[in-house]
């Protein structure tokens, strides 16, 4: 034991706490952060688990991200042509001719035998319900071109034994109009067409369909014609990728199939999740989606793989190879691999199961391995840990009576009792204060600063561990009052205390893990310091035999401690014991909560400019922080009263120093910057008058020329200082107005005309309308784009009159459609929602829309309003939205960005065209 003089007796101990949880800390960040697979190719003979070729991938994100290609445009169907491309090549290999490859791509007809059309129409129509995921009401149709891209490589169970059940991975290919999609989602895309060759190339034991899905940013929609094709009731399970940015771990996000994720924690060299991430999207934190809860609606399992290190690139022109890592889409294929080769292990039997109604335990250990369990499991492991410690507190406890070694044998029993909980009851308050300080001290920062937390997520998490070490120190200052210089009788029995509170911490994380796998947290932190207290109480036991101790008290409660110099040894060994402790029973656990943090803040941080309350991100940075900080109070208190006061006093000025940074500071900066949501380019209104009888009414609307000048309105733009008067000085023309939505908000816009540009775009809608007494007939011919039409208001509750009903038809400019040149059709569908939506995918098809509407359904003053929205790529356009758009961004100062409010917003041209009745 090392012994100290006075002086250095306190300093010295914390010191050497602080050093170990340090080194172990930085230990496992080190090993967390070279938990990346080789980015070097395969040698030409490689096994199966080390096949993928990061150049490769490399190669096709290269091609694929070149601009931004969202559908329908010309640039989305360059990329589909590129996948198609590719996928034709390993068909056409030796190999692939060998196993049968086969390619699925509606609407194409190449001179080959892999490429099909399997016969049916390029369309397909659905009404939405409780298995679809849309913004539009329940009751919608929805009209879908199916531009996805499916390749069949058969296994040995279809080849052999005529089993056509398959593994699907799917991985969206499109984009945004704001970005090119470097993450989101080529990396993945890259990935997919990589394992496609190696599949190929060394066959599997089950069919692998991949699906190669268009519409992903639009709705989901490549994932809800998928769920509507006949190839979908062959799907055992899936795998999904998708990506909010180019860099970092992929993580397991999502998990219905406790057997997928078996199969990657046994195959995946450096696998990585946490169940954490499934809670975070459940409790619908995090705004945006992935085709997982597609599939998973529709009773298919499996398990769903997203990058989100750094959100603030998502959906915007900062997506881009500049910041793109070869490890991260290396890290992708080799997790991939690994479940296929899981799964080849134990055939498709084991994973085409139903999904599992609740959610699977999972977490990684600094990307090394990875714990899988049930809720069950996880709630009887804390409960049972609970009552070993329970049971072996007791035990240690009875045989300390009969061997009467006991520090307190002089006294009454009912006096330790009190004397134990009165120690409890202050220890719960410092509980309490290491929870309530944090809070409080990010609800004012907020109140003053909105968006602090998204612009410096990592200070808001310093500010809270700092406020919440500093009313742990507090609380050790007002515990150890008339303690003397080493209080070590008040800080062992707080230390028991502790102890006791975390075994029923994890009875309560024990009873949560039935409903959330956020207990999962907690249960970490109690099992560590609740089971290693048990081990360090026989020595903190002997030490204190030593000591000497006299007491004040007042009804059997002891005030007063009182010590000599004489015992300081002792004393100075208890300090050690509590500081070995601390250092055994929080490192590890404080490093997971570190890794979550950083998992989740910077990913959460930035949905508060999308409307999250701020409090939610002060709640998760607590949470992280007070287990570590709250373990401290005993080793406090063992350091006497004065030394805790002090790191109190210097930790309280610290923290809040940090918030008055967060709020007097900028909040926003390049590597966080602020994320200005625009709507729509240019927006032209027509009306066309619906009458009685037996009268015809026909119109076309066009924009006309430029006298129609786009408008572009940022949303969300908050009120933080600075920001109006610098996006002022850098957009010429900018105006702003509050926003009556939303609170510090407002909304700007700028014409195009600012910006030099003065626009000749000339899209159109052709309508014909023919009316009897009763109903409307109105056909509208469309350019290439997405097309809604939705009832302006109810129907008369007196005549309640049949839905409308609609049905698309859609006219091919392109001669390779396997029907030739004529038009094909999709099935009539009710509208009783008052409202459908149509999508091309091919960027030359033209839809025709016909809707039969009761005249009954205009209503009074109501009208049928029908949009569309049509890409720069289409051949009526000019391509100036984007390029407008693209000036827009130059404009911007580096610490702003611009994304879409709306998937299909920006570099588009909208129509609206009401349809509006007569006056009788």
């Amino acid at each position: 034991m090392l012994l100290l003089p006075t002086r250095y007796a306190v300093t010295w101990p914390l010191t050497v706490a602080v050093a170990v949880v340090a080194a172990l800390t930085a230990l496992t960040l080190l090993l967390r952060s070279t938990a990346y697979p080789t980015t070097a190719d395969p040698t030409p003979s490689p096994d199966w688990l080390h096949a993928f070729s990061t150049a490769a991938a490399v190669a096709h994100i290269e091609k694929l991200a070149v601009a931004e290609h969202p559908m329908p445009s010309a640039a989305n169907w360059a990329v589909r042509n590129y996948i198609l491309d590719q996928a034709q090549r390993v068909a056409d290999s030796p190999e692939g001719k060998v196993r049968g490859v086969r390619i699925l791509a509606r609407g194409t007809s190449n001179d080959n035998t892999t490429t099909t059309t399997d016969g049916s129409s390029t369309w397909t129509s659905f009404v939405l319900g409780d298995k679809h995921i849309s913004d539009l009401p329940t009751g919608s149709p929805m009209f879908l071109e199916d531009s996805n891209v499916y390749v069949r490589i058969p296994g040995r169970n279809e080849i052999n034994k005529r089993d056509r059940s398959a593994l699907l991975l799917s991985a969206h290919f499109d984009t945004v109009p704001t970005a090119r999609g470097v993450g989101d989602n080529s990396i993945a895309v890259s990935a997919a067409l990589e394992i496609m060759r190696i599949a190929t190339a060394q066959p599997l034991d089950y069919t692998l369909l991949i699906n190669f899905n268009n519409g992903e940013e639009l709705g989901l929609l490549g994932a809800h014609v998928m769920i509507n094709s006949p190839i979908w009731s062959e799907v055992a399970a899936f795998i999904n990728c998708d990506s909010v940015c180019p860099t970092g771990r992929p993580m397991l996000y999502r998990a219905t199939s406790r057997e997928l994720v078996k199969q990657y924690k046994k195959s995946a060299q450096y696998p990585h999740g946490n169940v954490i991430g499934q809670e975070i999207m459940a409790a619908g934190l995090v705004r945006s989606n992935t085709d997982f809860s597609v599939y998973a609606l529709n009773n298919a399992t499996g398990i769903d793989f997203a990058f989100y290190d750094r959100r603030w690139v998502y959906h915007t022109d900062r997506d881009a190879m500049d910041i793109f890592k070869p490890e991260s889409v290396a890290h992708l294929g080799n997790d991939i691999l690994a479940v296929l080769a899981g799964v080849n292990a134990t055939g498709l039997a084991p994973v085409d199961t139903a999904p599992e109604k609740r959610h699977i335990v999972y977490m990684d250990f600094v990307g090394r391995t990875m714990m899988v369990a049930s809720y069950p499991l996880l709630a009887s492991l804390a409960i049972g840990t609970a009552a070993v410690a329970v049971a072996v507190a007791a035990g240690m406890h009875q045989f300390r009576k009969h061997r009467s070694i006991s520090v307190l044998a002089s006294s009454s029993s009912g006096s330790t009792s009190r004397t134990m909980a009165a120690v409890t009851a202050g220890m719960i308050g410092a509980m309490l204060a290491t929870i309530a300080a944090p809070m409080i001290l990010l609800f004012v920062t907020f109140k003053i600063q909105r968006y602090a937390v998204s612009g410096r997520p990592m200070l808001v998490m310093a500010a809270a561990a700092t406020a919440s070490l500093a009313a742990a120190a507090g609380a050790a200052w007002v515990l150890t009052r008339g303690g003397g210089v080493f209080p070590s009788a008040a800080a062992v029995r707080a230390h028991r205390a502790l102890a006791g509170i975390w075994v029923g911490l994890l009875v309560v994380s024990g009873i949560a893990s039935l409903f959330t796998g956020f207990g999962m947290h907690l249960y970490w932190f109690g099992a560590f310091y609740a089971l290693l207290a048990l081990a360090v109480d026989p020595l903190l036991r002997a030490a204190e035999s030593r000591v000497p101790v006299a007491t004040k008290q007042h009804d059997g409660v002891v005030l007063e401690t009182t010590t000599s110099e004489k015992v300081a040894p002792s004393r100075a060994r208890i300090l050690w014991l509590l500081v070995a402790h601390f250092a055994l029973a929080s490192s590890w656990p404080a490093v997971v909560a570190a890794d979550l943090a950083l998992m989740y803040l910077l990913g959460l941080s930035f949905n508060v400019q999308e409307g999250m309350n701020p409090i939610i991100i002060a709640g998760f940075a607590t949470v992280m922080a007070f287990p570590v900080t709250f373990n401290t109070t005993p080793v406090l208190m063992a350091a006497g009263r004065r030394a805790s006061g002090r790191i109190a006093l210097v930790l309280a000025t610290a923290a809040v120093v940090m918030a008055a940074v967060l709020a007097a500071a900028f909040p926003y900066t390049r590597d966080a910057p602020l994320k200005i949501f625009s709507a729509y380019g240019t927006t032209v209104n027509g009306t066309v008058t619906v009458g009685g009888g037996s009268a015809a009414a026909a119109a076309v609307v066009k924009m006309d020329g430029a006298a129609m000048v786009p408008k572009y309105s940022m949303y969300a733009v908050p009120t933080s200082r600075g920001v109006p008067e610098k996006l002022a000085a850098s957009i010429p023309g900018l105006t702003c107005v509050e926003d009556a939505l939303g609170p510090q908000r407002q909304v700007c816009s700028v014409m195009a005309l600012s910006l030099g540009f003065p626009s000749a775009l000339s899209p159109s809608i052709d309508v014909q309308v023919s009316t009897t007494t009763d109903a409307a007939t109105v056909v509208l011919t469309v350019a290439p784009g997405i097309l809604t039409c939705a009832m302006m208001s109810p129907p008369s509750a007196r005549t309640a009159p049949a839905a409308p009903s609609v049905a698309i038809y859609s006219a091919s400019l392109n001669a390779t459609l396997p029907s030739g040149n004529k038009t094909t059709a999709a099935p009539t569908l009710p509208m009783p929602s008052g409202m459908f939506t149509a999508v091309a995918g091919n960027p030359t098809t033209s839809m025709v829309a016909r809707l039969a509407v009761p005249l009954d359904w205009f209503g009074v003053g109501g009208a049928l309003r029908c949009n569309l929205t049509i890409n720069d790529g289409a051949p009526s356009a000019s391509g100036e939205p984007l390029a407008i758009y693209k000036k827009l961004v130059s404009s911007l100062p580096e610490w702003a960005t611009l994304t879409a409010n709306k998937p299909r917003g920006l570099g588009m041209v909208s129509l609206n065209l009401d349809l509006v009745r007569a006056a009788q």
